[in-house]
């Protein structure tokens, strides 16, 4: 959010750091890598890189994107495989996205198109996921991201992103802490509305 509200209290937070499962994410020669990693410090460079304000030096003259292209392609692609639609037209959304990465260095080879023969929606689904996890990468979406998938039950606490360890470190509690409290002003209101569990 320091990206939004330029707030001195932004200043002299830890930096983003990449996780080694982002990083492993892209293939060799994705050329997002380079300007999405630091891949000697793992710092997350994404709209930072080489362009810092003075002063401070934690801002960026990059304008944030609120909401980009390739956010809509792997959204609709989601859409499109969860609603029952043609999985080769979900594939070709996701595609485009990488058509789009690996043309951002002329004559480049990755990453390469992902195969529209493929019939298995769960192996697309895990493509997208995937693809939003790198493209995305430091945008501030993949929370909401995995929180969607988890509570569609795409992700669950036995998978990389739940596992006991993590959300044991994290102090994190899956059935309470993927919805916020609704607040006692709204359930006094209506003695219909269920407090959401754990709250």
């Amino acid at each position: 959010w320091g990206f939004f509200d330029n707030n001195y209290a932004q200043y002299g937070q830890p930096i983003f750091i990449a996780t080694q499962k982002l990083e492993n994410s892209f293939e060799k020669n994705d050329p997002r890598l380079p300007l999405t990693v630091n891949l000697t410090n793992h710092n997350i460079l994404k709209y930072v890189l080489n362009n810092q304000l003075t002063g401070f030096g934690v801002g960026s003259i990059n304008n944030p994107r609120i909401l980009r292209y390739a956010d809509v392609l792997l959204l609709k692609a989601e859409a499109i495989l969860q609603s029952g639609g043609a999985i080769p037209d979900a594939i070709a959304l996701i595609n485009q996205v990488r058509t789009r990465a690996r043309n951002m260095v002329p004559g480049g080879t990755q990453p390469e198109d992902l195969n529209t023969a493929q019939t298995d929606k769960n192996t697309v689904m895990q493509w997208i996921m995937d693809e939003r996890l790198r493209e995305l990468a430091g945008e501030g979406q993949r929370w909401f991201d995995v929180r969607r998938w988890a509570l569609g039950g795409m992700i669950t606490p036995d998978n990389s992103f739940f596992s006991s360890a993590t959300a044991a470190l994290m102090k994190f509690d899956k059935d309470k802490h993927l919805n916020f409290p609704i607040p006692t002003s709204e359930t006094e209101k209506n003695p219909n509305v269920q407090q959401n569990p754990g709250y």
